[in-house]
């Protein structure tokens, strides 16, 4: 009995562990979406263009997806999760 609670302990150890880790790796997209939802005077290379704010968004998705897999990848290669 003790054994199946400490697997079941270490598996919702280990799912924390990852939300953290796509919680965190979020973080840039909402710093970049609270700046873009100020009221503050943007550059106009940013705003002339509908392409220019889709691409802007394209990068800050992949720089989550590059922090959310580095992040697993260290916590794998730690033997972590």
């Amino acid at each position: 009995m003790d054994a199946d609670c400490a697997a079941g302990r270490n598996r919702l150890i280990r799912l924390d562990i990852v939300l953290t880790a796509a919680s965190f790796a979020i973080a840039p997209f909402n710093l970049l979406a609270g700046i873009m939802g100020e009221n503050l005077v943007i550059p106009p290379f940013l705003t002339t263009s509908v392409d220019r704010f889709w691409v802007l968004n394209g990068c800050a998705f992949l720089m989550c997806l590059l922090f959310f897999y580095s992040i697993i990848t260290y916590m794998r290669w730690r033997k972590l999760i």
